[in-house]
């Protein structure tokens, strides 16, 4: 018979449709010795993929949003002798992954207090409910420049869900910029406009609250920020971050789906 392309995900390209199909003489049993690989390359491949899937969130947990120094006459954010510094005490907090702070979650009321505003814009400062979609729901307007006390905020979970996004909307609503989520790809310049620290410690700081959040916005687009974070600063009470599996989960998770692409080629084998 003529030579025909075998499209096969094994690789294999020209071959003659008598030794592909027909088992002849130049080819005992060559339709089983085939399919053996066809079978075999399409666990490996399945196996090696859920590897690469699940992996990749802890490839890009690595790299930090940078946050710059304030470049006027503004405190900058997380520097020695900066607005967390002097607030919290920078050894006593401890910077949260920026793929970790995307999503919250809502442990029963959550509170938000308002630390400090440097911004040229008034702040809207509130949340989306649930882990995508939805709508923003404002907490507080914040007008004041500088340090600030006094100013709280509380939603329950039966109103953000147990998952939901922290948001601002700065300038006003319907006015550019517009709202920036804690979820990096829904904004429309694709920065990460907000930045989070976890409260860990008390030293010289007796109030801090152990175990409490701080997160920092940045309200302008892309190209026109300073990246200095220190537009809105709100510590944040009965919520946590999200989760993320850790990296040697991951990995082992992923090294068992392989293992299991093996073991369903070995049975392909005997059938």
């Amino acid at each position: 018979m003529g030579a025909v392309i075998a499209t096969y995900p094994s690789g294999l390209h020209l071959l003659q449709q008598q030794k592909i199909f027909g088992g002849g003489p130049a080819y005992p049993g060559g339709g089983l010795k085939v399919r053996t690989k066809v079978r075999r390359s399409k666990w490996w491949a399945l196996g090696a993929l859920a590897l690469i899937t699940l992996c990749f969130p802890v490839l890009t947990q690595a790299a930090s949003t940078v946050i710059l120094p304030n470049p006027g006459g503004e405190p900058s954010l997380a520097t020695p002798g900066g607005l967390l510094d002097s607030l919290y005490g920078l050894g006593n907090l401890t910077r949260a992954s920026d793929s970790a702070d995307q999503v919250w979650q809502n442990l029963g009321t959550g509170t938000a207090t308002i630390k400090g505003k440097y911004a040229g814009y008034t702040e809207l400062f509130g949340y989306i409910s649930g882990a995508s979609g939805g709508t923003f729901v404002p907490l507080m307007n914040v007008t004041q420049n500088g340090l600030i006390s006094g100013q709280t905020g509380q939603f329950t979970v039966g109103q953000s869900g147990f998952d939901f996004r922290f948001a601002i909307d700065p300038n006003g609503s319907n006015v550019n910029p517009g709202i920036w989520s804690s979820v990096a790809a829904e904004n429309s310049d694709g920065l990460d406009h907000m930045v989070t620290w976890l409260i860990t410690g008390n030293s010289g700081h007796g109030d801090n609250v152990i175990g409490d959040y701080v997160i920092a916005f940045e309200d302008l687009p892309l190209g026109q920020s300073d990246l200095d974070y220190n537009d809105l600063v709100i510590q944040v009470h009965g919520v946590q971050d999200a989760p993320v599996p850790e990296p040697s989960s991951l990995l082992l998770l992923g090294a068992g789906l392989v293992a299991l692409g093996g073991l369903g080629w070995r049975r392909g084998l005997h059938r």
